[in-house]
Parts: C-alpha cells; structure tokens; sequence
C-alpha cells in the first residue's frame, strides 16, 4: 500500500519511539519551561506548545512533571487537539477521554473557561484521567464515566465540538506498545470498525447545528479510518468533511485504499500521520461538521445544574479559606456539594443527574467531621499569590523529593494548611504543627 515508501516506513520499526513533552498553558509558557528543563527539545511543527525529547530520558520521572508542568504525549497524538481548535468559552466533549492526554490539551487552550466534559467507558482508565486532570490544574472540567449513548440522551445537541478518540486495532502505537502488537488481528480491525460506527452514531447526535465532529485513531487501517469516515457521511447526510489544516509532516487521506464509491474521494481532506515522515507514531483525523439537525435528535439541554451547599458545609469552607487563603480566589465561582465532595462548578453546566459522575467541575475538597480538607485538584489550580502560607522549593533542594515521598519535613512557622512549591509552581499542600510539615502529596503522586 505504501509503495516505495514502505522501506522508510518498515525502517522506523527497528528504533525506539519517539517522546513528546506538551507545556501545560494553564501554568508556565514554553519559553518558561524550556530554561527550566535540562532536556535537549526540539519543536513540533503543528504547536508551539510540543517538543520532541532527544535522548534516552524520563520526563515523567521530572519533579516539574509531578507539578503539571507538562504531560508527556506522543507528538502525532498533539495534533489531534489543534487541529479541532477550541475556543475558550466552547463546550466541548473528550468522548473517549482517558488516560487524559487530549483532554489536558483542549483544557490548557480553553483557559479554564466554558465546559469540558471529559468521560471514558472504563472504571478503571477513567481514574487514571481523574488524576491526570487533577495534576493539570485545570478548573472548568467534568468527568464522566458513561455510554456515548446515554450521553447523548442526557445532553442532546449541547457541544460545539465532540471528540471521538475511538478504540482502535492500534497499528500506529505497534513500535511502543507490545500488547496492542499481541491483540491485532484480521478480525480485531473488523470489531473496532463496527464499534466506531455505533460510537460516532451516538457522538452525531451531541453537535449543536454549525459544531464540528472530530474523529480520531491510532490506527493504520483503512476500514477503521477512510472506511469508518465515509460509513458515517453516507448514513449521516447532516455531516459534511472539512478540509483539515496541513503542517509538515502531514498526508492526506487514501481513498484509493477503500472500495471505490460515489463521493470517497472526499476523504482526502482527512490527515494522516506516518512515524517514517516524522519523529511520531501513527494517527489519523477527520473534521467534521454539522450542516443542518435531524428531527430525531434530542433538543438541547436548557436546565441549568442546581446548586446544594448547605450552611455548615458552607462555614467550614469559609473558615478554611479564612485561614489559608485570599477570599477572592472564589468570589465569581458557583459552588455545589457531592456527597462530602465540595465542587467549583463550570459556568452553564446542565441538570446531569442520573450519569455516572466522577467529578463535577474542580475538586475544591472534602467535607470531614467539623473541618473542610483541601483536595490536591485545589493546590495545583491556584495561583500561590492566593494562598497565605507558602513554602518554596527547589528542584535542586533535597526536601523537594522528600516532599513527593510523603515524608514529613521540619518547617517553622504558624501551624496550618501551607501550599508548597516547586520553583513558583504549585506542588502539593502542607500541613505545618508543632514544627513539622506533614505532605499531603496523593499516593497515586508520591515517588517511592
């Protein structure tokens, strides 16, 4: 199929996979990371925001990565979010979310305004998101972990933008991923296509009139890519393929490599990304947008969430906030609580009651026995000019890791819930008695 170029391509397979690092927005520039970080970095072509990491290195195992800094994300996967464009203010949905990498990028160009409602089918891959998005800092993002059908009829045509980063054969992550190597087969190209078919099914129907689909594999095979395009434009005539955008290193969709039909040479307007034409694996993308609405689609969701924050709950948030923080980090923000969870809510957010949530905006904390505890999600979005006690750390000072560790650290001062710091960057709370600094740094977080 690929012609002389299959050489090339076959050579790619006897190196190792590249590594991309993607600056979080939401805390630092690129210029800023880059004369922190001691990697050599090159840029990606298609974001200012990505850099290829030279050499045998382990970003993730960075302090500055445990501070969201940066996620660590295959560099074809970063084209994926630029190339559907949020705006902040949009409200937009990460279908098939988890672990987090798309979802973090959207969330960084949003700017912690409008709605992302991040959700994955997987209990288990959907906590790996939560933590994620926790790290980032992000505050305007709801998690879900439900069917793309009870999405759509819970939200209807709600979404400016709907991302469907569907389960695929894998072809395109074979060089680092041994299990999807082992999974592929004939069959396993022909059950992802039939499961994207009914996916995308669902998605349509979550686009206002005039928002955009995005489709998304890390796959090399036509049935699930070019074949899974044209199924859906043929039973979806209120859909019509945008022209993708182009940047070096990207290919245009094969229609050539599908059965020949009536309209497939529109596919070229889809992107393909191929590891021998740059240093990343393999992706594909088609942009998507709706023309007019069907009369089967549900209307759009009007109720707005109901707020809950009674009293006590409601005084002892304030009291932590009078000891450990400035009041006006929370003055514009609608809160709500869930269970024992205190939540900033996203502004707009619809009544979603009766879905699977596991979040409900920005995670401010959890309600304890006559006292308020600070979640993690609530030091890593902070600004530490917000916060009355502060301790700064450095990446060369040893009591950064011993922090990471959990270990507690001697620290003089008044006692009480402090936000620690890795070089101006929100790490972790604190919290100081007696003399001593016990980290409350998450499990998932600390290094053993």
């Amino acid at each position: 199929m690929l012609g002389d170029e299959y050489p090339a391509f076959l050579n790619i397979y006897r190196q190792f996979p590249t590594i991309g690092i993607r600056v979080n927005r939401l805390k630092i520039t690129p210029d800023e990371l880059l004369s922190l970080l001691p990697y050599d970095l090159k840029p990606i072509p298609w974001t200012e925001d990505g850099f290829l990491v030279s050499g045998d290195l382990r970003p993730g195992k960075n302090p500055y990565y445990a501070a969201g800094l940066y996620y660590v994300q295959d560099p074809s996967a970063m084209a994926v979010s630029v190339l559907m464009n949020p705006q902040p203010g949009e409200r937009i949905l990460d279908l098939s979310a988890a672990p987090g990498g798309k979802s973090t990028h959207i969330a960084s160009i949003m700017r912690n305004r409008g709605i992302l409602v991040a959700n994955d089918t997987n209990p288990a891959r959907v906590k790996s998101l939560a933590k994620n998005i926790e790290r980032w800092g992000a505050k305007n993002v709801v998690i879900t972990n439900e069917t793309p059908k009870r999405l759509s009829e819970k939200f209807g045509v709600f979404f400016d933008k709907v991302l469907v980063d569907a389960l695929c054969s894998g072809e395109g992550t074979f060089r680092k991923d041994s299990v999807a190597r082992r999974k592929w087969s004939p069959e396993f190209v022909e059950r992802c296509s039939l499961r994207q078919d009914g996916i995308l099914h669902h998605a349509a129907k979550l686009v206002r009139l005039g928002g955009v689909l995005v489709y998304a594999t890390c796959t090399f095979a036509p049935q699930e890519n070019e074949g899974s395009v044209l199924r859906f434009l043929d039973n979806h005539p209120n859909f019509r393929l945008l022209e993708a955008p182009q940047f070096d290193g990207f290919d245009s969709g094969k229609p050539e490599w599908i059965n020949k039909s009536k309209g497939s040479d529109v596919v070229k307007d889809c992107v393909r990304l191929w590891p021998h034409r740059f240093s990343g694996e393999g992706h594909f993308i088609a942009l998507m947008k709706k023309v007019e609405l069907q009369e089967i689609e549900p209307v759009l969701v009007s109720e707005e969430h109901d707020e809950k924050y009674p009293t006590e709950e409601r005084t002892l948030f304030e009291s932590f906030v009078s000891e450990a923080c400035l009041s006006s980090a929370f003055s514009e923000m609608k809160m709500s609580l869930k269970g024992t969870y205190l939540y900033g809510i996203p502004e707009g957010l619809p009544d979603i009651r009766g879905l699977r949530v596991v979040h409900w905006g920005w995670w401010l904390g959890t309600m304890r026995k006559k006292r308020f505890v600070p979640s993690h999600a609530l030091a890593m979005g902070l600004d530490p000019k917000d916060v009355k006690s502060v301790i700064p750390l450095s990446l060369s000072n040893p009591d950064t890791l011993r922090f990471l560790r959990g270990e507690v650290l001697p620290s003089k001062g008044r006692d009480g819930w402090t936000l620690v710091t890795l070089d101006g960057y929100p790490l972790g709370w604190g919290k100081r008695v007696n003399g001593r600094l016990k980290s409350h740094t998450p499990k998932w977080l600390r290094w053993i």
